[in-house]
C-alpha cells in the first residue's frame, strides 16, 4: 500500500491578544467611599458596558456608559469590601480593574 500526500512548512509567527485588550482606563479615587470617576479622555475604543462584581463573580452593579469623557459611578450603596470593575468594548475585550470601597 501507498500513501501520498501533502507536505506543509509552518512558519514562527506572533500571536498577539493585542488587539484584545482596552487601554488602562483611570479610576478615580480608588478606595471610594461614595464615587467613582472613569476617564476616558484617552480610550480609543468604544466602550458599551461597565459592569461591577463582589469578589464571589456576582454583578452588583451594571452602569450603560454615557458619553462624557469623565464618567461617574455611586457607590456608596455598596457594602465595604474589594470589587472588581470590568469594561466592555463594543467588540467584547474586556479591562478588568480592582476597586476597593471603604
Amino acid at each position: 500500500a501507498t500513501t501520498s500526500g501533502n507536505i506543509s512548512k509552518i512558519t514562527d509567527s506572533e500571536l498577539s491578544i493585542e488587539e484584545n485588550l482596552l487601554e488602562v482606563i483611570p479610576v478615580f479615587p480608588n478606595p471610594s467611599s461614595t464615587e467613582l470617576f472613569l476617564d476616558f479622555s484617552k480610550t480609543t475604543r468604544h466602550v458599551s458596558g461597565i459592569i461591577i462584581y463582589n469578589l464571589l463573580g456576582k454583578p452588583v452593579k451594571t452602569v450603560i456608559r454615557n458619553d462624557d469623557t469623565i464618567q461617574n459611578i455611586t457607590v456608596s450603596d455598596l457594602p465595604l469590601g474589594v470589587y472588581v470593575l470590568k469594561i466592555n468594548s463594543a467588540k467584547g475585550n474586556i479591562s478588568t480593574q480592582k476597586l476597593i470601597i471603604n
